[in-house]
């Protein structure tokens, strides 16, 4: 990713923000998606996904706002400019406050945090998307003390699955036991990853660690984490341990807990400082796509990229095929984009709004110029890290002994780390 200031050049598109560093509200994100090695039909779907996810962006001030969506360099990247947060991202802070003493952070600006995140996920359920990548690293302040973004949303459902497999591979930490145990997932796991964090923000640790992906999957599906601190409430305490339910039937569902203590007051107010009613409203479009049958026409199931609709009502829409919900929802996304008013402060992006329809009007070839003076060489994509060569029940053996060994098969943990193997096309090894 790349800053980008809005400040206009001669010709009408951006120049490189200037050697002392942004200036201010004016300066943009600019996120490249590498689309080599795809067909053209994966491309064109990625490409609707993003401008789907635009959309999505801008009804919920808490998640990370899409100014523009192109694709650059002949159509073989996926290019999002968007906004940037100055205030740096979750994982930093948690970070610095471990490297400082790790005193335990405020039950407020833990339940205040969760309740920003977990309103930004109710607003992508309810528009039938999934996160799947809800970690620390993900999650970005929008000035030093301002609110949490939801951001990075990992344009990648209609790509392929080495996808999900990087995910799997670089955030093992966060994995739900139903992908573990490659079962069908859905909002829950989401929610289970919210708790996760949730965790993290109490202890500054996670709750199910290990040395490798062999340890941390088995954790998963298999252990009890250390009980949260009791600095934190009883109620706060019970919340994480909802989230964290292995079991995605009865995990606490986000729509309860936002409306519920010990979280209800936060997102209340959360809500209320953008001008956003309260309860929030059910999201556009899940009622039509539910009426539509889209809940059941959406159900896939392509080994590690499985996904399937937690229920088939209308409180809950379906998840995954944006191809097809781009198309269901056009109409309701510019209906809804002609009448949204948030009441809430007019956002830095809105005020140049503007600029980057004039920039990118004519075509995305207006800014490849500027993107090459910002890089000469194009961004690789991201290899799959920590896999051996040796085969995954040998490393399953070796690190957890043969009981261990055929627990970790009864759970499915060596199908799920066999399955990372065939989804990435390389060797992979438990360990």
């Amino acid at each position: 990713a790349y800053l980008v200031e809005a400040t206009k050049a001669p010709r009408g598109r951006f120049m490189p923000p200037s050697p002392a560093g942004p200036s201010s509200k004016h300066c943009r994100v600019l996120k490249k998606l590498p689309l080599k090695g795809i067909g053209e039909d994966q491309r064109e779907a990625a490409f609707r996904e993003a401008q789907l996810m635009r959309r999505i962006s801008r009804g919920c001030p808490f998640i990370t706002q899409f100014s523009e969506v192109f694709l650059g360099k002949q159509g073989t990247i996926l290019c999002l400019v968007m906004e940037f947060c100055s205030g740096g991202d979750l994982r930093t802070l948690l970070r610095n406050r471990k490297d400082e003493g790790g005193l335990r952070l405020p039950e407020e600006l833990l339940l205040g945090w969760t309740a920003q995140i977990g309103l930004a996920l109710r607003h992508c359920h309810a528009s039938g998307v999934l996160h799947r990548d809800v970690k620390p690293e993900n999650c970005f302040f929008r000035a030093p003390g301002g609110d949490l973004l939801l951001g990075d949303f990992g344009i990648s459902c209609s790509l392929d699955e080495r996808s999900m497999a990087k995910t799997c591979v670089g955030s093992p930490l966060y994995l739900s036991p139903e992908i573990v145990n490659q079962e069908p997932y859905s909002w829950a796991t989401d929610v289970w990853s919210l708790g996760v964090m949730m965790y993290e923000v109490a202890m500054l640790q996670p709750p199910f660690k290990g040395t490798n992906i062999c340890q941390v999957a088995f954790k998963i599906v298999s252990a009890v984490p250390e009980p949260v601190d009791v600095c934190y409430s009883e109620a706060t305490r019970g919340l994480i341990n909802g989230f964290l339910d292995k079991e995605p039937g009865t995990r606490i569902p986000l729509e309860q807990a936002l409306v519920t203590p010990p979280l209800g007051p936060w997102a209340e107010h959360a809500c209320g400082s953008h001008g956003m009613a309260w309860p929030p409203p059910q999201g556009f479009g899940t009622a039509v796509a539910a009426r539509s049958g889209l809940v059941q026409r959406l159900r896939t199931s392509t080994g590690l990229h499985t996904t399937a609709a937690a229920a088939d009502s209308p409180e809950r829409g379906s998840p995954g095929g944006f191809a097809a919900l781009h198309e269901l929802y056009e109409d309701d996304f510019e209906a809804y984009e002609e009448d949204f008013d948030p009441c809430s402060p007019p956002r830095a992006e809105d005020m140049y709004d503007d600029d980057f329809e004039q920039a990118s009007a004519a075509s995305s070839a207006s800014y490849e110029e500027d993107f090459e003076e910002l890089s000469d060489a194009e961004p690789e994509a991201p290899e799959l890290d920590g896999l051996a060569e040796a085969p995954v029940r040998q490393h399953v053996s070796m690190e957890l002994g043969p009981e261990g060994l055929a627990v970790a098969e009864s759970l499915g943990v060596v199908s799920f780390l066999e399955g990372l193997r065939a989804a990435s096309q390389r060797p992979v090894a438990a360990c």
